[in-house]
């Protein structure tokens, strides 16, 4: 029987933008994933329900270990599967990787280590709790909050250092007391962090004396949510420096439709103001040749126009190498021109807004007209209807197929899902769970709205403006009920972190 591989990997905190991009790329490979409970549901959400997904983890006092790693992960990889070992934070800090590497090891199985951003750096940053100063602060101790006999170890050192305690929330006044126990004084700023990076994400601070009573409300037994704690004057300057306190959508679980591959502008503007941000479905792309089929097609016909409204139609039309006198180029969208011109092709005209929009300020130069169009996909009824309506004749030619795969974990949570357009709609909610499609939506023009109406989508508004940042708005507005003020704000920072 052949043996696979094993990646032990680093999580990181919570929020799947903190990701390395080693990770990103072998959680989108990998045959199983087996994950600790602590992993966020947002970067579980990140793996392909083609893989097999795999809860391994456990909880401080579930009982002794009688392993180094768990059986089924050495199961699948026995099976010649690869297997990634998919921890919270880093695989070597407080997560056991190093006895699980030394059982790989010893059973001769093939492995790498990928490490993650630390739960205690994470933490840190994203609750704005800087773990060194040059006046207060010139160590970091990083600890577990108790021994593997349940009791709680002192700190060693006293004053002028930042402690960062894992595992210490299940006895948070036991723990404290040691501090203080140890020489601290009771005066010392603390904070517990409970959930950091993700949208549960919440902060408690007070000194060793407070803390513990501070947090009593917040701590519920049982929960999943990871936490740590912070103690030392560092946590004194939190609220003057906490860069999150005021983004529109912080703790906000937001689901942004995807119907393509690359990057996309609204998730990077969402996450800009705060979001934690989930692209699904997962779009897989097949390679074809685009240059090539592309120059086929222009010798084959004599073609009025070429209409580009995608970045793989700029890039494909680009290494294709029009030759002089080529038809007239006109471009959807701004940032598509500029990808033209970066490959040397003049653009004829620029269209702005929605596709309906758009053409209908090229309706004299389609009219009549035979248009090529190449597109990431075949398949776009929308555009090939308005066109045909205006009266010009489309002829798309794929440059790319692309296949959507769901998640192999669907969120349970989701304040809100974000329709930049009709077919991103159709790809979310073909297979979107119930609790997907009744969540509170909002949709990029008239079309894309029908379209999630008729996916059984009940509760979706459709943005003002037809644009990126007329998106965005709608996005934050759509959100911010409980939060006085966050519309303008979100409105006032939309125009800086939204290319056009």
């Amino acid at each position: 029987m052949s043996i696979g591989r094993v990646a032990l990997v680093g999580a990181g905190p919570g929020d799947p933008a903190l990701l390395t991009l080693r990770a990103a790329e072998l959680l989108r490979v990998a045959e199983v994933v087996a994950y600790d409970e602590l992993v966020s549901e947002a970067i579980l959400a990140l793996v392909p329900e083609t893989a097999e997904l795999l809860p391994v983890g456990r909880r401080a006092g579930e009982g002794h270990l009688a392993y180094r790693i768990h059986p089924d992960v050495l199961d699948r990889a026995s099976r010649g599967l690869f297997v990634v070992r998919l921890k919270a934070g880093d695989p070597l800090v407080f997560g056991r990787g190093g006895e699980e590497a030394e059982e790989l090891a010893s059973r001769g199985i093939p492995f790498e280590i990928v490490p993650g951003v630390s739960a205690a750096l994470g933490a840190a940053a994203y609750s704005a709790i800087p773990l060194t100063h040059r006046d207060l602060s010139a160590q970091v101790v990083i600890s577990t909050g108790h021994r593997s006999d349940g009791g709680a170890p002192p700190p060693s050192v006293v004053g002028g250092r930042t402690l960062a305690l894992y595992m210490a929330s299940h006895d948070l006044e036991a723990t404290l007391a040691g501090i203080v126990a140890a020489g601290w004084a009771p005066s010392t700023p603390a904070a517990l962090v409970i959930a950091a990076t993700t949208a549960d994400e919440h902060t408690i601070t007070g000194t060793l004396a407070t803390l513990a009573a501070r947090a009593a409300g917040a701590i519920v037994p049982g929960s999943k949510l990871p936490s740590l704690v912070f103690v030392g004057e560092v946590v004194g300057l939190r609220g003057g420096i906490d860069w999150r306190a005021h983004l529109p959508l912080r703790g906000r679980r937001i689901i942004v439709a995807r119907a393509r591959a690359g990057a996309s502008s609204v998730a990077r503007a969402l996450r800009t103001l705060g979001g934690e941000v989930i692209e699904l479905p997962h779009v897989e792309r097949d390679l074809i040749d685009a240059p090539g089929a592309l120059r086929k097609e222009l010798g084959r016909i004599d073609y009025g126009a070429i209409l580009v409204g995608c970045d793989e139609g700029a890039d494909a039309l680009g290494e294709a190498g029009l030759r002089p006198g080529h038809p007239d180029v006109l471009v959807i969208g701004a940032t598509i021109a500029t990808r033209l011109r970066a490959h040397g092709v003049a653009v004829a005209a620029t269209l702005r807004g929605a596709c309906a929009e758009a053409l209908a300020a090229a309706q004299e130069r389609l009219r009549g007209a035979d248009v090529l169009v190449p597109v990431a996909d075949r398949f776009r009824p929308n555009l090939e209807a308005e066109m045909v309506r205006m009266g010009a004749r489309p002829r798309f030619v794929a440059v790319a197929h692309d296949r959507h795969v769901g998640p192999a974990h669907w969120p349970s949570r989701v304040d809100l899902v974000v329709l930049p357009a009709s077919s991103a709609a159709r790809a979310l909610y073909a297979n979107a769970p119930l609790h997907v499609r009744q969540a509170a939506a909002v949709a990029m023009g008239a079309r894309t709205l029908e379209e999630a109406h008729r996916c059984g989508a009940p509760h979706v508004t459709c943005a003002e403006c037809d644009t990126v940042e007329g998106l965005v708005l709608a996005a934050v507005r759509a959100v911010s009920g409980a939060r006085p003020g966050a519309a303008s704000s979100g409105a006032a920072a939309i125009s800086q972190e939204v290319t056009p």
